[in-house]
């Protein structure tokens, strides 16, 4: 839809934005409307890299030599 980059900047308006973005494929959309926010955004996955991660979970995201890694660092209880 082309009314994501304006939900994602009202999100952000009003302190409650994504920390990151995660998708399997890229959209042309979300992508530079994260762009311009400054959130991360990893895409090119095989798998749902969200499949494991659940609501509250601390997570890290690394880019190393093109490839965006996802660890899981202490699950929400």
């Amino acid at each position: 839809s082309t009314v994501a980059p304006y939900v994602l900047m009202g999100l952000n308006y009003h302190g409650v934005g994504p920390k990151a973005i995660l998708n399997r494929d890229v959209c042309p959309l979300t992508l530079p409307a994260a762009s311009l926010h400054a959130i991360p955004y990893g895409h090119g996955f095989d798998f749902d890299p969200t499949s494991n991660i659940n609501t509250g979970d601390l997570v890290r995201i690394r880019l190393h030599e093109g490839i965006v890694n996802v660890d899981i660092i202490e699950r929400s209880e």
